[in-house]
């Protein structure tokens, strides 16, 4: 993950992908890191990962939340989607990424978590838009449905 998530790389993803968003004081990798610690649990919030990180950070709550809110479509896009890629790139190399489950036949992963709630009235549909993976369980993430 921290290879991953290098604040040079994620600093260039922006600036390749940035359409109306500039820097001037808070880079693109400061609030990646951010959200990242709200994401994994290290924090219970974003402010509460703001004053975790204020020193470093060097501006305002406001100025973060307004950041956040302003953050454009098309760079979040491109974050999961290089971020992927690089992924996939490391996953490859390993020798389990190579192996078949059920060898000669297609397999499907659907992360239960996408599933309409029980209540409806198709219990074991995905919910619209998610994703689910076709293929290799180690590379899942790294898909999006077709």
């Amino acid at each position: 993950m921290e290879h991953l998530l290098r604040p040079e790389r994620l600093d260039q993803i922006f600036e390749k992908n940035r359409q109306r968003q500039y820097v001037k004081h808070l880079l693109f990798s400061q609030i990646v890191a951010v959200m990242v610690a709200v994401a994994t649990r290290v924090h219970k919030s974003v402010h509460a990962a703001y004053l975790d990180s204020q020193e470093q950070l060097g501006v305002s709550v406001t100025a973060l939340y307004d950041k956040l809110n302003h953050l454009e479509p098309e760079t979040s896009a491109a974050l999961v989607r290089e971020t992927a890629a690089d992924a996939a790139r490391v996953i490859d190399t390993m020798p389990t990424a190579r192996k078949s489950i059920l060898p000669g036949l297609e397999v499907f992963y659907l992360d239960g978590n996408h599933l309409a709630p029980p209540n409806t009235a198709w219990p074991n549909c995905a919910a619209p838009g998610k994703d689910r993976c076709r293929g290799n369980p180690w590379r899942c993430w790294t898909r999006s449905a077709s």
